[in-house]
């Protein structure tokens, strides 16, 4: 009789015949009278899955674990363990503690998403940004503007940039002052200019100038020294009709050194461009003066005579 319950029960040491139940923290192996109870290393992975630490008991290790050890478990991927996370590729850098299993995202919220272009934490992974409130991780790049964080629009620049003005090129702060540049002084954006000008890209003899003008914009009739018209492309992205001076004769430097009454003192240097020869003169009263072709290319009180004067 006590043989038979001795079959039927089992012995001590973990083999057993019929029915085995193992604690929260262990599991199953083996078959019939060869199972037994073991150590669960890694909260029940299933063989196939990644981070499995096999069915033999015993301290895991990284060479025994798909992913990472970690406390005795084999994870997929640890938190803060690298660059990318220990476990995790470039392509998902970041390994997410939160889940059961971990897994390694693009972003596990909008502080891993640095770039300004793509902002917003979407579906794990980082993307454009929608709103100004998908910057506010960015320390001033507070505005959403075609997908990118950037620190100014046009339409925002009171609020952002105080007040100088936005350039619609970086999207970033200037240090000029709105409503302060005359004509013929370089800009950056149309609203650097004073009333009624146009921040408008500038040639000489059919070449572009490296830098933009403020120019009026025609409502009747042009003023003198810049008496002629042109249509143009704005910086700021306005179509407008604008009076230049003659871009074959001058460039825009040296009218505004005529205009603004520049002492040369027989340095023609002192009124030209500072890579243009020609474009601009010292009078013969030692003042700056420009070439030209026609007397409404001069200031009031001067004509035409090659040179105005």
């Amino acid at each position: 009789m006590w043989l038979l319950t001795l079959l039927l029960v089992g012995c001590p040491g973990g083999e057993h015949v019929d029915h085995v139940d193992c604690g929260t923290d262990e599991r199953l192996v083996g078959e019939g009278r060869a199972q037994t109870c073991v150590p669960d290393l890694d909260a029940g992975v299933d063989a196939a899955a990644p981070g499995d630490a096999g069915e033999d008991a015993g301290s895991c290790s990284a060479a025994r674990c798909a992913g990472v050890c970690e406390d005795g478990r084999c994870e997929p991927c640890a938190e803060g363990a690298g660059d990318p996370d220990q476990g995790c590729d470039p392509g998902t850098p970041f390994c997410d503690e939160r889940r059961v299993p971990r897994a390694c995202v693009g972003c596990r919220g909008a502080d891993d998403c640095t770039d300004p272009a793509a902002a917003r934490c979407s579906d794990d992974a980082c993307a454009p940004c929608e709103r100004d409130a998908d910057c506010g991780h960015l320390t001033g790049l507070g505005r959403c503007a075609a997908g990118r964080c950037v620190a100014c629009t046009a339409a925002t620049e009171a609020a952002d940039c105080g007040a100088t003005a936005c350039d619609p090129a970086t999207a970033s702060c200037t240090a000029t002052e709105r409503g302060t540049l005359e004509t013929c002084e370089a800009c950056l954006s149309d609203s650097e200019c004073r009333s009624g000008r146009a921040c408008v890209p500038a040639e000489f003899q059919g070449a572009l100038r490296p830098e933009a003008y403020c120019l009026l914009v025609l409502v009747d009739d042009c003023p003198r020294a810049t008496p002629n018209t042109d249509q143009r492309a704005s910086l700021s992205g306005a179509a407008v009709e604008v009076c230049v001076n003659n871009e074959e004769l001058t460039t825009c430097e040296a009218v505004r050194r005529m205009l603004d009454g520049v002492d040369c003192a027989g340095d023609d240097e002192t009124c030209s461009a500072a890579d243009v020869d020609g474009d601009g003169r010292c009078g013969d009263n030692g003042f700056c003066t420009v070439p030209c072709g026609t007397t409404a290319e001069c200031p009031l009180g001067q004509s035409c005579d090659e040179v105005c004067r």
